[in-house]
């Protein structure tokens, strides 16, 4: 399933093993320089190698491969995975929300996501609150009329935060299972339209509780490090509580999954693959971690 990642640190494990310098130090040094050029991150690579200095102590490839995939493993399955949002609750309306910056793929995402819920038999409504890009109604209007999905579109010049507001104004009314709420790409830096975002998310909170409301940040995954700051402003301004990687298929380095379970114990719920509207599926831990670090051979 991630065999596009298996570049991202096998190889250049395979060739530090291999080597035939004994002296740890020089693999350290060189396991180091190996997760900051993979987007591991500083903090979190520091954390790592404080571990694997206390853990390796000869130069056996095998042994030091299994401590290698160990402790990424600790670091990623520390982090509860996110509920799908249909299983919250039993009864009543559920809500997704999603938000980042301009271009990481969050139009696609939400057709995808929608044909998800659709194909388990929910009833799912479209709220196009990307009132700021001319073109993002018509995207929405053009894949949830190929979907068969409902869409809610606000009054004319509604605000983002009116365009919720009515959207689940009316899924309550008319018992949608399932409503899905498009937002402006944001500039993470732009005060005004981050604080547009806070009010959607206040009036999403008007209609369903808390455990009902699901913010999944969109992020590219050629974004690499990139990515922790957009994490880092995102989440001062809402909850996040999973995270979709887009362009997945097209990643080199994959070590920034690693250090934002690490740094922000928020999960991976969903990686992109592609623009067709199945290219959509579920992180799994497991895989992501013996691809990226396979059994050594």
């Amino acid at each position: 399933m991630f065999s596009f990642f298996k570049n991202s640190i096998l190889a250049g494990l395979k060739r530090i093993f291999k080597s035939e310098d004994a002296d740890l130090n020089s693999y350290f040094s060189q396991i180091e320089e190996l997760l900051l050029s993979a987007d591991f991150g500083v903090k979190t690579t520091e954390k790592i190698m404080d571990i694997l200095k206390k853990k390796i102590v000869t130069n056996n490839p095998d042994a030091n491969m299994d401590i290698v995939r160990g402790v990424l493993e600790d670091i990623i399955k520390s982090v509860e995975d996110v509920n799908d949002i249909d299983k919250t609750s039993n009864t009543g309306l559920n809500v997704v929300m999603l938000v980042g910056i301009n271009g990481v793929g969050k139009t696609t995402t939400i057709a995808k996501l929608a044909k998800k819920y659709k194909d388990k038999g929910k009833k799912i409504i479209v709220g196009a609150a990307d009132t700021f890009r001319a073109a993002a109604d018509e995207q929405i209007e053009q894949w949830c009329k190929k979907l068969g999905i409902d869409v809610e579109f606000g009054e004319v010049k509604s605000t983002p935060a009116a365009v919720v507001y009515k959207t689940l104004e009316r899924a309550k009314k008319e018992s949608y299972d399932v409503a899905i709420i498009d937002t402006a790409g944001r500039l993470h830096n732009n005060e005004n339209l981050m604080e547009e975002l806070a009010k959607m998310y206040r009036n999403a909170l008007k209609f369903v509780e808390k455990q009902q409301l699901k913010v999944f940040l969109v992020l590219d995954g050629s974004t690499g490090q990139n990515a922790f700051n957009q994490l880092e402003k995102f989440k001062a301004v809402v909850d996040i509580d999973g995270l979709i990687i887009t362009k997945a298929d097209g990643i080199a380095k994959s070590g920034f999954i690693i250090g934002l379970y690490d740094q922000y114990k928020i999960p991976v719920k969903y990686l992109g693959t592609g623009e067709k509207i199945d290219d959509l599926i579920p992180f799994d831990k497991n895989d992501f971690i013996k691809e990226l670090v396979c059994v050594y051979a």
